[in-house]
């Protein structure tokens, strides 16, 4: 059929289906005849992409959305050259797909070529508009329109009357409507059918006569929730249909490269290309038969919902991407991958103002501008608006002294810190500064806090801003003003370096508080143990001697023992244990003369036998024969478990077998601890103490024998005392490098005091130290550290080279001020040095709290750049859509 039976046919029906003027209908007709070379049916000639389909039919449809099309006419048995399909299909792309938000820009159209090109950018998306072109063709179809129709209406003679604005209302069709189209309809229908039949100077008054007269009428409360109701299937659709295409449009910026080198390859070999992920995403939508979104505002909504959604997605896969990445890559991973929040904020600024924008009407650099725009204002008013929530509640929160307790608890619990094992001055001080840090709004910074409670262990310890949060560059100021303080000869409060003297004074008064300065000197300690063991040892060996003058006395002394069942047992022991060997001679002689008769063998004689075997092994431990002394003793064993012949001399035998066991008992305790067994040899005094308590020996030190001389100390509290007053004397000696501290010039050596705790360890340190003292111990040792600690980034002078020369021009400098007295030198001088001193370095409740980590304007570009591009990728790529002949 030709164009000019076609043209006038289509513009009526344009108009009429899709609630256009005329003129807006001719734009359409002109740019659809353009591109199908008067409304036929034809296959682009010279397609873009080479070896490709191209477009067919009135809109050039191509790659996706010709196969959609031949869909369509295939569902509906028609043919694609049919003009009835052509037309169906078009009125489904502009009332059933995302195409059908070019309509809201082309009714605000007030001629026939601005519909046309509105028409042409945003459904057809040509590579090269060639608009002049296309105007020929719209003036084409615009003489299809009676020129009295042009101003908006049909000749009076001919036209029919205009349907009144009440019975529009009441149209079920109408009432389907959103508000905002309805208002939008009210509108268009004053211009056109009630504006031009006005008189031009009451044209006020018409149009405010009109809209009170037929102004919406509120629905009943009842309807509007109803109605509500019945809504919510539908927005739970959308938001389905949001996030499928949402998460298909953010795939797209890895996908679509791919697609463009592949789709190729796949046209070379016959197959079918690859469709982009978001067009493949709205497709999956549209066969879950989920709604679209009808008006501006859904759309809008729509636009910002979607990039939120595939916010999520660039988030999660950027961070596992980042961790194959390294160099810039893995940093621009990282920075899309940081704070989803943010992420999620800039997809829905990006997405709100670039949709609205489109909505009224503004083009592509319009659109990509406003996106751009809000991807950056909406994060950056987001994290303005919770920096400020935080100081009001930090401040509301300060106040209520449970809420602090809350919040240090917990900040601690995250650093390994106990509250409850704290002492409560700790706590009360720690919750006091807590509060005044907590009034900034901020979170408390749990290794900070943690750093601060050590600090507050250490009685006269006083932290810096720098300690607490060990930031390089705070450090690094802190410890070079230090050195200058130190070489200036300005006096005044209390500077960094004088503070820094009295923490060194705080943590030598702190050991010396566990007993580092109650110690007695080594021999005088040793001695004072060694006599303490036995003592402890003498009721022992009294016991022993009792039991034995016992055995003595007792009636059948002289009954008569079997000695072949003792020569057996004695031998057997020696054999099993593979010391018959290491028997000395002396005891070998002994059991020779007993298996042999040589002497009598009697409940006497065998107590004498073993005291003398007794002795012997005594001996031999004391020299260190220890498998000698064992040996010995298989021999006592045996003879201990030798029976009696007849019923004589039992109460003897019960009697040494009490004195045996009693015996026993005593040398087991003292073979169980080296110490005791030492105090009862001739040990020298001075190497008690660090041979059978700090020393590393197995055989002496080991935390097994420590606690045995321990379990034996306990009884005498004096005792205990020597032993814990020596290790904390001990401890000190490592710390000070062996200096005393009587004139306060000895400096604490943090490695060398923690080097000498760890050596000791805390299994040692329990049998004489407390819980609490034990924590005091690691509390010194953990300040000491922070006080010196320079970490990665610092630069601390070391060298007092460049502080004493700067140094020294302030002291010159200021003596020369007071010395002529022009324009107060030296007062100017002294207030630079005063507030040296007192520098922010000392204010410690800004170091309690966690460092902001808003993101600069640098970090969003990207992210909101990103978004914005997004926004503007259409379901086919214009790649995809150049319909040139």
């Amino acid at each position: 059929m030709a164009f000019d039976q076609l043209a006038p046919q289509i513009i009526k029906r344009l108009s009429s289906d899709l609630k256009l003027t005329p003129q807006q209908a001719a734009g359409i007709v002109g740019q659809l005849a353009y591109e199908s070379d008067g409304l036929q049916a034809i296959n682009e000639r010279a397609p873009t992409v080479p070896g490709s389909r191209g477009g067919f039919g009135w809109a050039q449809w191509t790659g996706p959305r010709r196969k959609q099309f031949e869909q369509f006419a295939q569902q509906h048995k028609m043919s694609i050259e049919d003009p009835e399909t052509n037309y169906g299909f078009l009125l489904h792309e502009l009332t059933g797909t995302p195409e059908s938000r070019v309509l809201d820009s082309i009714r605000g159209a007030q001629d026939a070529q601005t519909a046309g090109k509105l028409f042409t950018d945003k459904f057809l998306r040509p590579g090269v508009p060639a608009y002049d072109k296309r105007a020929s063709w719209t003036e084409k179809a615009m003489n299809f329109i009676m020129p009295t129709a042009q101003a908006g209406t049909l000749p009076e003679p001919q036209a029919k009357a205009p349907t009144p604005w009440k019975e529009v209302a009441a149209n079920p069709e109408f009432q389907k409507l959103s508000p905002e189209d309805q208002q939008r309809a009210q509108q268009q229908y004053f211009d056109q059918v009630v504006a031009p039949r006005a008189p031009q100077d009451q044209i006020d008054a018409v149009r405010s006569q009109f809209f009170g007269q037929y102004a919406q009428e509120k629905k009943p409360v009842s309807q509007s929730f109803g109605e509500t109701l019945m809504e919510i299937p539908r927005q739970i659709g959308l938001t389905a249909r949001y996030g499928i295409e949402g998460l298909g449009q953010a795939a797209q910026v890895g996908t679509e490269p791919i697609r463009q080198a592949v789709n190729p390859m796949l046209r070379a070999v016959g197959l079918p290309e690859a469709a982009a992920t978001g067009t493949a995403a709205q497709s999956l939508a549209d066969s879950l038969g989920l709604p679209q979104p009808q008006s501006a505002n859904e759309r809008v909504i729509g636009d910002a919902a979607r990039l939120m959604a595939g916010a999520g997605g660039i988030a999660g896969g950027a961070g596992a991407l980042a961790r194959g990445a390294s160099g810039v890559t893995q940093a621009a991973l990282h920075g899309f991958a940081a704070s989803p929040s943010s992420q999620v904020s800039s997809a829905a600024g990006a997405g709100l103002a670039g949709g609205s924008v489109r909505e009224a009407g503004g083009g592509p650099l319009a659109q990509g501008a406003a996106a751009l725009a809000g991807g950056l204002a909406a994060p950056m008013a987001v994290a303005g608006a919770q920096k400020a929530g935080q100081a009001v509640m930090g401040r509301v929160n300060a106040m209520r002294p449970t809420q602090v307790l809350e919040r240090v608890r917990g900040s601690l619990r995250q650093s390994g810190v106990d509250w409850d094992t704290l002492p409560a001055r700790v706590q009360n001080q720690l919750q006091q500064e807590a509060a005044q840090a907590m009034r900034s709004g901020r979170d408390l910074d749990p290794e900070a806090l943690r750093r601060l409670a050590d600090f507050r262990m250490v009685d006269g310890a006083t932290p810096t801003r720098g300690m607490l949060t060990q930031d390089p560059g705070q450090i690094t100021r802190e410890m070079n003003l230090a050195k200058m303080q130190a070489n200036t000869g300005a006096s005044g409060g209390r500077n960094l370096s004088q503070l820094q003297a009295d923490n060194n004074t705080a943590l030598v008064r702190g050991i010396n508080q566990l007993g580092g300065d109650g110690a007695d000197d080594a021999v005088s300690a040793g001695d004072k143990l060694i006599r303490s063991l036995r003592d402890i040892d003498k009721p022992r060996k009294a016991a022993v001697d009792a039991a034995y003058k016992g055995v003595r006395d007792a009636e059948g002394r002289y009954a008569q023992m079997d000695r072949a069942a003792f020569s057996k047992a004695a031998n057997d022991a020696l054999d099993e244990n593979q010391l018959g060997r290491f028997l000395p001679s002396e005891a070998k002689g002994i059991l020779n003369d007993i298996s042999s008769g040589k002497i009598p063998f009697n409940v006497n004689t065998a107590q004498q036998t073993d005291s003398v075997l007794s002795g012997l092994a005594s001996d031999l431990y004391k020299q260190g024969k220890g498998r000698q002394a064992l040996a010995v003793n298989k021999v006592r064993n045996a003879l201990e478990d030798t029976p009696i012949f007849g019923e004589a001399g039992v109460e003897a035998q019960e009697a040494y077998k009490v004195a045996r066991g009693l015996a026993r008992d005593r040398f087991s305790k003292i073979d169980a601890s080296p110490a005791l067994k030492a105090a009862l040899r001739d040990v020298e005094p001075d190497k008690f103490v660090s041979e059978f308590i700090l020393g590393s020996s197995a055989k002496k030190a080991s935390v097994d024998n420590v606690q045995a001389l321990a379990d034996n100390l306990r009884a005498d509290p004096g005792a205990m005392g020597v032993a814990k007053n020596s290790i904390a004397q001990w401890l000190k000696e490592k710390a000070l490098s062996g200096m005393p501290d009587d004139i306060g010039a000895a400096k604490f050596s943090a490695s060398s005091f923690t080097k000498a705790l760890e050596q000791i360890g805390d299994r040692k340190l329990a049998n004489f130290f407390s819980p609490e003292e034990i924590a005091q111990l690691h509390a010194l040792s953990r300040v000491s550290r922070t006080m010196v600690n320079q970490p990665k980034g610092s630069a601390v002078n070391n060298s007092n080279t460049s502080a004493a020369l700067v140094s020294r021009a302030l002291d010159m400098l200021g003596g020369f001020g007071k010395g002529i007295k022009i324009l107060g030198i030296g007062d100017q001088v002294g207030a630079v040095q005063s507030a040296l001193q007192q520098r922010g370095a000392q204010q410690i409740a800004p170091a309690l709290t966690a460092p902001q980590t808003g993101r600069s304007l640098a970090d969003l570009l990207a992210p909101a750049g990103v978004y914005s591009g997004i926004l503007a990728l259409p379901p086919v790529p214009p790649s995809q859509d150049n319909r040139r002949k």
